[in-house]
This record gives structure tokens, sequence and C-alpha cells, in this order.
């Protein structure tokens, strides 16, 4: 019972530090900077801009972002393994077949699809021309 207090708990703290970071990265994009390092879109040095996660950051920032996204599917990838051989020895291998490679593909898939909803609906916002971070953008190009 204390493990499932602590994943709540961990849980929660998780994801108001993504609510966070959603907030001051959307924040950043409005007063026409990188959402990522805070850049000004004036700046030639942030190049054309990309849409990641849903938000506006710099060509350096979407390079450094790439390499840390291979490195975080590296360790969920290493966490399944280890929770796979865990489970294997110590519950035999029907355990094995439900709950770790269905959690960590489960995981991944939801990840990513989230990742897709943002770029979508970020995407949405600026061909309807209701994204104010676009604006800047196309006030920098002038």
């Amino acid at each position: 019972m204390e493990i499932l207090a602590l994943a709540a708990v961990a849980g929660g703290v998780a994801f108001a530090g993504w609510l966070r970071d959603r907030h001051r990265h959307h924040a950043k994009n409005q007063d026409g900077r990188c959402a990522q390092c805070g850049t000004p879109w004036q700046d030639p040095a942030t190049g054309d801009p990309f849409l990641l996660h849903g938000r506006l950051v710099c060509a350096p920032c979407a390079g450094r972002e790439q390499e840390r996204m291979m490195r975080h599917f590296g360790v969920l990838a290493g966490a399944t393994a280890f929770a796979s051989t865990s489970i294997l020895v110590a519950q035999g291998p029907v355990a094995l077949m439900l709950l770790p490679l269905a959690t960590g593909a489960g995981l991944t898939l939801g990840a990513v699809s989230v990742m897709k909803l943002a770029n979508r609906r970020a995407q949405r916002r600026i061909a309807t021309g209701e994204s104010p971070e676009f604006e800047t953008l196309l006030l920098r190009d002038r």
C-alpha cells in the first residue's frame, strides 16, 4: 500500500512540474522568445523555429532536445528490461508477459501520442491565426 501512495505522490509531483514547465514555455513563446532557452526570435542565432511538444523552439534547442529524447527512450528501454528480468526471476514467465512489456509499450505510445497531439494543436492555432507566438515570428521576418 505504501508503494501505491508513493507512486501517486510521485505522479502528482511530476504532473505539477509538467504543468509549470508548460506554462513557463508558453509565456516565453508569447514574449517572442524560444520556449526552451529564451533567446529572442530577432537573434539570428535562433535560426528557423521548430515545433516541439506544441511549443516553438530555436534550432540549437531542437537539436539538443532530439539528443535528450534518444537518451530518454534508452532509459525507458533499460527500465523495462530491468523490470522484466526482475519479474521473470521472482514471479515466472506468466507475470512477465502481463506487466512490464505492456506497461513499457503503453507508456512509450502514450508519450508519443501526447507529443503529437500538442504539435497538431499548435499547428492548428498557427494555421487559423490564433497563435500569438507565431505572430512574433512574422514580425521578425519583416
